[in-house]
């Protein structure tokens, strides 16, 4: 009796059975993509509007749609990652609201599989799915926006996976190459990624490798991470020459991006937290939290913890996770200049991962692990449901029907598409320029985004005000943050020109919120 007592003991059970975590795997998928179509979908199949970053990408993949190059015809400070993918869908669907809503989807179950495939490298049982849940439910729910941020984030953990537990020439190629491609959406993640790849290289070698098996594992990663880059945009500097895509992507970064103080500084910082009360707040305010105190304190942690020569942790797990906070920490970095919510919640997932391993570790885990489940849980059956409870409506745009959850944003898109026709050229001036998009509208500038700094510069205004008097553009949506009054002081503001023009040449016939709508004199 008692032997068979020690043997049955002695065997793994159901739940921490690596067969079992497999067949799991699906499941967990399928409930990810539940969860996310209930916040992206009115059932059975309407979009709902979120707006947001992404539309100043989709914007540019529709320039480039109707044969625009990028960098050439129209100004942006990124390689575009973002626009290709958004590019090719059009292509093989069309131009349909529906796109970025379903690529969401299938981004959030990407990154989510690829969490739980590297936590099942560190973590046992039904904790490998944890990370995953916390990512699914606090960080991607509050940021959902098809930006290049998920995107690089997705690469880089593709990364992550591909080298954790072997370090082969083939192996580091392919690493390389996806934190070449996490480059091509997020400049400085994919600079990061691999810095912190080289990082972890170098510490293993001064481990016990030599230096000749430093330089065979670095070499093959480097190799790809350049040959990646170079090949995802020869094109484009084939098509607008090499100095304007270097001014785009380097020049006007290191000169101007973080002259928009308000998004590109140190001052981001903790800003945009949501609001207690209203009391409906609380999930996401409690969301926040833990991504700020996760971040940069969990890499901290675990680094001051594996120092312990008494660590308890098997060497290899160790090994992994070492690999996975040194990435986490470069991430933290390269988001460090800018620190807003968007980018911290966006390289979350290897602080997750780490995170829910120190959990399991602590001899308190028993009370520590149920609340995180719980809260988790908690929001992936009660969230969803809000789209489906408050006020909503639908518009038949140009781009597909398309579901309203604010009277306010309804009201607007309803005005506009009683007002205009498809392929009209427009000027959206907008904090974040959304109207294109939905509804087939053309910009007519160079730039889509204008500010009071020096983050718009002169020449850019230049080139506006000739497309307005070129293309002699009917209507354009003024916000009222860019009509301020004038500072002779202030250097950075470069939009007199442009107000005095406005003056001279429109007139306002609608007020939408704190914002206007500008008609040419001349119509």
């Amino acid at each position: 009796m008692t032997c068979h007592t020690l043997k049955a003991r002695s065997q793994p059970s159901s739940m921490n059975s690596p067969s079992n975590t497999y067949r799991l795997m699906p499941w967990f998928a399928a409930g990810a993509a539940v969860f996310l179509y209930l916040h992206l979908f009115i059932i059975p199949f309407t979009p709902i509007w979120i707006g947001g970053d992404q539309t100043v990408y989709l914007t540019n993949a529709i320039r480039m749609w109707h044969g625009e190059a990028i960098y050439r015809d129209f100004f942006h400070f990124l390689l575009p990652g973002t626009e290709m993918v958004y590019l090719s869908l059009f292509g093989i669907f069309g131009v349909r609201m529906w796109i970025p809503n379903a690529m969401l989807v299938i981004l959030g179950v990407g990154l989510t599989w690829l969490v739980v495939a590297i936590s099942k490298q560190v973590l046992k049982g039904w904790t490998v799915f944890l990370p995953a849940l916390l990512l699914l439910t606090v960080a991607y729910r509050n940021m959902l926006n098809g930006t290049h941020h998920w995107f690089s984030t997705a690469a880089v953990l593709g990364a992550i996976w591909v080298v954790l537990n072997e370090r082969t020439p083939a192996r580091l190629v392919s690493a390389g190459a996806l934190c070449g491609l996490a480059t091509c959406f997020t400049t400085t993640k994919g600079i990061a990624a691999v810095a912190g790849l080289c990082a972890f290289l170098l510490i293993e070698w001064q481990r016990g490798d030599d230096q000749a098996a430093f330089l065979r594992k670095c070499v093959p990663l480097m190799v790809g991470f350049l040959t990646s880059v170079i090949a995802a945009n020869l094109y484009f500097v084939m098509k607008a020459g090499l100095g304007a895509v270097w001014y785009s992507t380097v020049t006007f970064v290191l000169k101007y991006y973080r002259a928009d103080v308000e998004a590109n500084s140190w001052s981001t910082y903790l800003a945009g937290w949501p609001t207690l009360p209203p009391w409906r707040h609380l999930p996401a305010f409690a969301s926040w939290l833990l991504i700020y105190a996760m971040l940069p304190l969990v890499y901290v942690v675990f680094l001051m913890r594996n120092r312990r020569a008494n660590s308890p942790a098997d060497p290899q797990v160790r090994n992994r996770l070492m690999m996975i906070s040194i990435v986490g920490l470069a991430l933290v970095a390269g988001a460090a200049p800018a620190p807003n919510f968007f980018r911290l919640f966006s390289i979350s997932p290897p602080a997750f991962i780490v995170f829910v391993w120190l959990i399991t570790e602590e001899r308190f885990k028993r009370a520590l692990l149920p609340p995180f489940w719980a809260f988790g849980l908690l929001l992936m059956f009660t969230e969803p449901w809000s789209n489906h409870r408050g006020w909503r409506d639908v518009l038949d745009l140009p781009s597909g029907r398309t579901a309203f959850l604010s009277k306010d944003r309804y009201n607007q898109f309803a005005w506009l598409l009683g007002h205009t026709h498809q392929g009209e050229f427009l000027f959206d001036a907008s904090r974040l320029p959304s109207l294109y998009f939905p509804l087939d509208l053309r910009d007519p500038a160079q730039v889509t985004l204008l500010t009071t700094t020096d983050y718009t510069r002169p020449e850019q205004v230049q080139n506006l005000l000739e497309s307005l008097e070129n293309h002699k553009v009917r209507l354009v949506y003024w916000s009222a943050d860019l009509d301020r009054p004038e500072d002779p002081l202030e250097s950075g503001d470069h939009l007199g020109p442009l107000r005095a023009y406005l003056r001279g040449h429109y007139r306002v016939i609608k007020i939408l919120g704190d914002d206007q709508i500008w008609e040419r004199k001349d119509y």
